[in-house]
């Protein structure tokens, strides 16, 4: 059993809401031209950003219809291989539409996928990759989702410090999950260790961490920046 004590006092169903709705007002308000710089994702513009979030969205549904062997079917048949490929092959697939189809696709399929979650509630169930999974929790990686190529774009945040120390309870709730490590937070600083190496990370680094965001110079070695690799 998964200790998720660090995200008891969280609403998925609210930071959902939150993370989503801020996507879709910055997505709404970019120019033709806003749309083509790069982000945080290698070889990914904002463009290709709304494309993936629709295939995200478009693996919810399916894990919602408990159709998840039949849309990994068909991404075999088109060559997607694994999560990587996946993501490929949904991108790919929108290459043509125009990026304000897109985002009105995205934005109906994640309207329905938290309604939906919603209407299952925290301690429901919904289908996944690795099996049946609680959707509160499958909620807060959603949370983590949004949120994470919402940073890529470098889009403007008003309420930061919540934000982050919402963010920091998921990734330490992942990093427990994920199992690769232990990770424990220490007044305002958050303590990683695995195979008998230690770093200390702040707020914003332990979050960056979790999501594989740390900037390549950053003073940590790269077995711990492997292992502390939980929400991506």
């Amino acid at each position: 059993m998964v200790d998720t004590s660090d995200v008891n006092d969280l609403d998925p169903f609210e930071l959902m809401d939150k993370e989503s709705e801020r996507l879709y007002k910055f997505f709404s308000s970019l120019t033709d031209e806003e749309w083509a710089p790069d982000t945080r994702c290698e070889g990914w513009r904002r463009r290709e950003i709304v494309s993936h979030l629709a295939g995200g969205d478009t693996y919810h549904t399916a894990c919602l219809d408990d159709t998840i062997k039949t849309l990994f079917e068909e991404g075999a048949k088109a060559g997607a291989k694994g999560g990587d490929g996946f993501n490929a092959w949904q991108v790919d697939i929108r290459k043509d539409r125009s990026a304000s189809e897109v985002l009105d696709e995205w934005w109906r399929l994640n309207s329905d996928v938290r309604k939906r979650m919603r209407e299952r509630g925290r301690d429901g169930s919904m289908s996944s990759s690795v099996g049946p999974y609680p959707v509160g929790l499958m909620g807060f990686h959603l949370v983590n989702e949004y949120a994470t190529h919402y940073d890529d774009m470098h889009g403007p945040i008003d309420d930061a410090e919540q934000r982050t120390a919402d963010r920091a309870k998921i990734a330490l709730f992942a990093v427990k999950e994920a199992g690769k490590g232990e990770a424990e937070r220490r007044g305002d600083r958050y303590i990683f260790r695995s195979g008998g190496e230690e770093i200390e990370l702040s707020e914003h680094d332990f979050v960056e961490g979790v999501t594989a965001r740390l900037p390549q110079d950053h003073p940590i070695s790269p077995t711990l920046r492997d292992s502390l690799r939980a929400l991506a």
